[in-house]
């Protein structure tokens, strides 16, 4: 319960925009996690913990996993995919799950679309804060080089309404970025955190005791302050990943690598990130995506 707190704040004793048997899904899924052991419906009639425990398995049962192709929609030539939330490596299949969007979803996909004789635009709907490193140069790379710079098909960054961190790296490496004039852009910088668990365990009289073979095994773990050459290993690791991040978008973007550092990993509104060259164009989604339906027309 004490995990699944603010899940349960959301959920119940608030005012919902949510059709009723999306919330009984809901209840279902989490009938267990959260204690449930009734539900009263709109009708009169109630379910208990039991029935709701069998929607959630038919639920299931009927579930059908999605693939590439029913991840974007194509409308007058231009193919749409979405990248809303937090970035992760691997996500094993194309749908996003739990607010989380791997990257190698979004290679499936964009796979897909240009193997889709239909699809002659792409436009990646981009909202998110950004996520994982790992897996997020080698697809921002492979965007790049299936560009229309080297013959594929134009792809169209659309920030709506973020693109920070990550995110930014796979927009940068689309041959335009545009968006509204409220959008949010950047954030080319790497951070990681040590956490260190020592003064609450020994408020809590609990004293662990390492014992390692090798001197730098397991260094920088949560259960002993960590030492400077930890901190100095962790730092010239976010430092070579930041270099990699600027490198990337000055590539991509033609701007010197020194502007990029200078810029210390913030984020612009959207005037802004025009003018430091972040982003190409402010305009609405509506009238963004009027301009690729044109260029799809011509192809």
């Amino acid at each position: 319960m004490r995990k699944f707190g603010r899940l349960a704040q959301r959920l119940f004793n608030t005012p919902l925009m949510l059709r009723p048997e999306k919330a009984e899904m809901l209840c279902a899924a989490l009938v267990d996690r959260l204690g449930i052991a009734k539900l009263d419906r709109l009708d009169g009639t109630s379910i208990d913990a039991a029935q709701l425990r069998l929607k959630a398995d038919d639920w299931g049962a009927e579930y059908t996993p999605k693939t590439a192709r029913d991840m974007y929609t194509i409308d007058r030539g231009v193919a749409t995919l979405s990248i809303d939330g937090t970035l992760v490596h691997k996500l094993g299949g194309v749908e996003p799950s739990s607010g989380m969007v791997g990257y190698d979803c979004i290679d499936k996909i964009l796979t897909d679309i240009r193997a889709n004789d239909d699809a002659k635009v792409v436009a990646v709907d981009n909202d998110s804060p950004g996520g994982e490193t790992a897996g997020c140069f080698e697809l921002a790379k492979k965007i790049y080089a299936n560009s229309a710079r080297f013959g594929g098909k134009p792809i169209y960054a659309i920030v709506n309404e973020m693109s920070c961190s990550a995110d930014y790296a796979l927009a940068c490496a689309c041959d335009r970025i545009a968006g509204p004039e409220t959008l949010v852009a950047g954030s080319i910088g790497v951070w990681t955190m040590i956490v260190d668990f020592t003064k609450a365990l020994d408020k809590d009289g609990i004293a662990p005791f390492i014992i390692r073979a090798g001197d730098r095994k397991a260094r920088g773990g949560p259960y002993e302050a960590p030492d400077q050459a930890t901190v100095d290993k962790l730092q010239a690791w976010v430092d070579e990943t930041w270099r990699m991040f600027a490198n990337l978008v000055s590539k991509c973007r033609n701007i010197p690598v020194e502007k990029i550092l200078d810029q210390q990993g913030d984020w612009y509104p959207g005037d802004e990130a025009v003018k430091l060259g972040l982003v190409d164009v402010i305009a609405s989604p509506d009238e963004i995506f009027e301009v690729l339906r044109a260029e799809a027309a011509r192809r």
